[in-house]
């Protein structure tokens, strides 16, 4: 016979596993200088002025999901553009992966640097993932064929689905990020065209959600707030897109078509992709008009700033140690070169 302790202490359980909640994961990603902070602080609604970032750097957001509860949103920023990419091995890992949404941000301005960053980023990411999703196949045999399962679902994607032969898509949440959307809207207006349209393939054959924004347009802030609250709280997004060539867009991942987008402008090149897929016809295309460029700047850590200089890591007496020993270094230079010198002469 159960007791009245016996239901009690069920209720209690079951009231536990109803309040439980749980972190999820952002990890920002770019060129240097191309607005990732600008959109985080954005989403934060901090009002602080940005600073180069130094290798990768955390923060997080929080929201209460009930009385007891609150919901944690876990936000890494990824430096250095596509130099320091080794570094996602931190905030893509085992525990944060089926709770994880990765962000790029693009400089709308620089479209020299556009598709050779974002689809840099997006491959090593998604090596990274592809990992993650190794080692938990031999924990749960099954996983993969799960996350696939809920991926497609997430797109809207299904065997009868003509365009899924056209889409590669992402493993987990993928957000394509158009930043500084003031100074794309001075551009030539076929330029313009060659960029929404490379974005938009781009974003829908990896199966990613694609949103322009800019820090001096107010009326942007409110879209990248959307997204990643759903990113950070498990929200439910807004399937509604924005697809208009005089206002920022604003496309949900499965939401696009390839009808849609269309084929690239033939006024801008004389390159046909008659034999090509759609992403290869539109690779071509853009890259042919927008010869790609590495940024040499994102050489160095934070796009040129070395780290040693920080005011932030700041230490007088480790300062002041490796001061000493600079100069003990250059002093052994000189001796050297002159040892050199006169055995030459």
């Amino acid at each position: 016979m159960v007791s009245i302790w016996d239901v009690a202490l069920q209720e209690l359980k079951a009231s536990d596993n109803a309040d439980k909640v749980t972190d999820r994961y952002i990890l920002f990603a770019g060129a240097s200088s191309c607005g990732k902070t600008t959109a985080i602080l954005k989403f934060l609604a901090r009002d602080e002025p940005t600073r180069p970032t130094i290798a990768l750097e955390y923060t997080f957001a929080r929201k209460s999901a009930n009385m007891q509860n609150k919901l944690t949103g876990h936000i890494w920023e990824l430096g250095g553009g596509t130099h320091l990419t080794k570094l996602v091995e931190v905030p893509i890992n085992p525990d944060t992966l089926q709770h994880l949404t990765i962000a790029i941000v693009i400089d709308l301005s620089s479209p020299d640097k556009l598709w050779v960053t974002l689809e840099g980023l997006i491959k090593t990411t998604k090596e990274r993932v592809d990992h993650i999703i190794k080692q938990l196949n031999k924990r749960d045999p099954n996983f993969s064929k799960t996350l696939k399962k809920a991926t497609r679902h997430r797109l809207g994607l299904d065997k009868d689905n003509i365009e899924s032969a056209e889409i590669n898509a992402f493993p987990i949440p993928l957000v394509i990020i158009g930043s500084k959307y003031d100074l794309f809207q001075d551009m030539d207006f076929e330029e313009k065209k060659l960029i929404i349209g490379a974005m938009r393939c781009l974003a829908h054959c990896n199966g990613a959600t694609l949103l322009f924004t800019s820090s001096k347009i107010d009326s942007t802030s409110k879209a990248l707030r959307h997204v990643m609250n759903v990113a950070a709280f498990d929200g439910k997004l807004n399937k509604t897109s924005t697809i208009e060539d005089n206002k920022p867009m604003y496309i949900p991942a499965g939401t696009d078509n390839i009808d849609g987008i269309g084929t690239p402008p033939k006024s801008l090149t004389s390159i046909r992709g008659n034999n090509k897929t759609f992403l290869e016809s539109w690779r071509s295309v853009f890259c042919n008009h927008f010869q790609q460029v590495q940024n040499d700047n994102e050489h160095e850590v934070g796009g040129g700033e070395n780290p040693i200089h920080e005011k932030q890591f700041a230490e007088a007496k480790v300062d002041e140690a490796r001061m000493q020993k600079d100069r003990v270094l250059e002093a052994y230079r000189r001796q050297e070169h002159q040892r050199w010198t006169s055995r030459i002469n």
